[in-house]
């Protein structure tokens, strides 16, 4: 008997362009993985948090150079 294997290789998501309304789809599944897994919604909101963070200080920065 030959045991049938499912394969193992990853998908790379990185060159699938997101444009348009699959593209909008796209974003809109990655939003509700990042809500209903907990770790990666805490991941995000740090990061979201941290950009903003970041974007204000350097708009002071400029502003005040």
């Amino acid at each position: 008997m030959t045991e049938d294997r499912v394969g193992t290789d990853p998908i790379n998501v990185a060159r699938i362009r997101v444009a348009g309304v699959g593209g909008l789809g796209l974003v809109a599944m990655a939003g509700v993985v990042a809500w209903n897994v907990p770790a990666i919604g805490i991941a995000t909101v740090l990061a979201v948090t941290g950009g903003i963070a970041l974007a204000a200080s350097l708009v002071m920065w400029r502003r005040a150079h």
